[in-house]
């Protein structure tokens, strides 16, 4: 992230939900309130993908990133700004003050990095390779307000009851939900038994589906040791562990 000084802070937000994360085409929220007036010149600073600095919305054109006024900056924090056809990607944003037109006021905010991701449904794990019991990380993306199914189809695949956004019901191995206004919720899954296992997501309105696939072994220690020793000699026993110290 590019270093540039803190005096300037944002927060990017989807309805009332702080983010750094959004699917295309969802309504991102600027808030931010520094000490400028209302006609101080200040810049938006949006760099797309490909390194290319926006100076208006690619889905409004109406809607300008540079040598805008701070009231229309503060505007962002109440309509929004529509990310419809933005590529999908990873986005560098920060705020600066046109000095010259912003009464010698010298200001600038640190970069923020915005992941905007495809409307279509998907699933992601931290990891696709796992021990027994072992808690892993599923993120899942779609369509903001989305109703959405998830299931490991696999009794031995375990939703644990109200970890991250699992439904504070008893564990399972499928259930129903909600995406959240930016389209994404994360979800946390461990297994008690060996083996592989395919994760599934449904889309409850297009009926499209993604999965993940999970492999899952033992936990074991390799132990690394001499195999001789002699009375009175001190004994050191190494090992490496699979999971865990």
């Amino acid at each position: 992230i590019r270093d540039r000084p803190s005096t300037w802070t944002f927060e990017m937000k989807v309805g009332s939900k702080t983010v750094s994360s959004i699917t295309k085409g969802t309504t991102l929220k600027i808030e931010t309130s520094p000490d400028l007036a209302a006609n101080d010149s200040v810049n938006l600073v949006i760099i797309d993908p490909d390194g290319v600095q926006l100076t208006e919305n690619p889905a409004d054109s109406t809607q300008d990133f540079k040598d805008i006024n701070m009231s229309t900056l503060l505007d962002y924090s109440s309509t929004g700004i529509n990310t419809t056809g933005w590529q999908v990607g990873t986005y560098r944003i920060y705020m600066e003050t046109n000095e010259e037109y912003a009464q010698g006021q010298e200001m600038a905010s640190a970069e923020q990095l915005l992941s905007v991701n495809k409307g279509e449904i998907d699933i992601s794990a931290e990891k696709t390779s796992a021990v027994e019991l072992e808690t892993i990380k599923l993120t899942v993306t779609g369509v903001a307000n989305r109703g959405i199914l998830i299931s490991g189809n696999d009794s031995h695949v375990i939703f644990p009851a109200g970890q991250e956004d699992n439904p504070n019901t008893a564990s399972t191995y499928t259930f129903g939900d909600t995406l959240d206004e930016d389209g994404t919720k994360t979800y946390a899954v461990y297994f008690d038994d060996t083996g592989s296992y395919t994760i599934t997501v449904w889309d409850n309105v297009t009926g499209e589906t993604e999965t993940v696939d999970i492999s899952v072994e033992e936990k074991a220690v390799t132990f690394d040791m001499v195999s001789v020793a002699t009375i009175g000699d001190k004994l050191v026993i190494k090992g490496t562990a699979n999971t865990g110290d």
